[in-house]
């Protein structure tokens, strides 16, 4: 198991070395360059104020020179600055990054919670009403999208009936410590939190009740029948263990899915997370604020995975790596 975390540890720090490479030189190719949007505001600039002002930022200098360049701060715990923020990135970035990461951790546990136990009734109730019940729910979450869900939900619980807050993160006269400054994040929570987990609550469903359909058809499972042992344990300790292989991989990319995929609640609902800063950097052509924010997406995706596999061992000894 320590040789194959090593290798992949390896595998992904090459893998994020490419990604973290393709995205620099995509945010090269954007357009509204700062240099240019300098130079064009001052009519009285020189062409030798120009030169120093290229050497100065290394505009001048090849694509592969310019990440290097960039790869070394970052290593050295140099972040960059914020054009738009006129703050240091880290101090930016930190504070959205644990809000969504609350955002989608909450989201998720939440689906798992909810979804997994129904997707096992679904598949002890084949063929009856609860199973088509639970089944039209299902298909419903995966087929609606979640921007279309989050304004909907928006309309009805913000707009209509007034219950919770349209958008934000935090109440500004809201005290930052306390009970009731977790009420308040909470009721923020709620609406992107919905749409973000629907779809995963209908894939989660629907991979349940298949897995468990294939495994309460197993042998060793009529064996536990035969010998007369209680079925609540032959479903909950003997068949949910073996269908939980499959789950685990589902369930690792789902949170790579929220996670990347948050910037358009985040954007909808003005929830103050990375997906929103992410979207507001690339419209305002913030590149430091956009190259770590892509950075730590990719990191997070590869993580995941990473953690998918090693519990892969840990639920079924005998998968081995070696």
């Amino acid at each position: 198991m320590t040789h194959f975390i090593i290798r992949r540890l390896l595998q992904n720090i090459i893998v994020i070395f490419l990604l973290s490479f393709f995205c620099y030189g995509i945010l090269n190719l954007m357009p509204g360059d700062p240099l240019d949007i300098m130079i064009s505001s001052n009519p009285k600039i020189t062409s030798a104020d120009i030169a120093r002002l290229k050497a100065l930022y290394g505009v001048d200098r090849p694509l592969y020179r310019k990440y290097f360049s960039w790869l070394g701060d970052l290593l050295q715990g140099d972040l960059g600055y914020s054009r738009t923020y006129k703050v240091p990135v880290g101090q930016l970035i930190a504070p959205r990054l644990i809000n969504t990461f609350v955002l989608s951790f909450s989201a998720l546990t939440l689906a798992i919670l909810i979804a997994i136990p129904l997707g096992i009734l679904a598949a002890l109730k084949k063929g009856t009403k609860i199973d088509y019940i639970i089944n039209f729910f299902a298909f419903a979450g995966i087929s609606i999208p979640s921007f279309w869900l989050g304004i909907m939900l928006m309309i009805l619980f913000a707009v209509y009936l007034k219950w919770l807050p349209a958008g934000g993160t935090s109440t500004v006269e809201q005290a930052q410590h306390g009970l009731g400054f977790l009420l308040d994040r909470g009721k923020y929570l709620i609406l992107p939190m919905l749409s973000l987990m629907a779809q995963q609550m209908g894939v989660f469903a629907r991979y349940a009740r298949s897995t468990m359909l294939e495994v309460i058809e197993e042998d060793y499972i009529r064996t536990a029948r035969a010998k007369g042992l209680r079925y609540p344990k032959i479903i909950y300790v003997h068949a949910f263990k073996n269908a939980l292989i499959s789950l685990i991989t589902v369930i690792s990319i789902s949170f790579s899915y929220i996670f990347s995929g948050a910037i358009i609640t985040e954007t909808i609902f003005a929830y103050q997370g990375v997906g929103r800063l992410v979207y507001d950097s690339i419209m305002s052509n913030d590149f430091n604020v956009a190259m770590i924010s892509f950075s730590i997406t990719i990191v997070m995706v590869l993580a995941f995975n990473l953690v998918a596999d090693i519990l892969y061992a840990i639920v079924d000894p005998r998968i081995s790596y070696k």
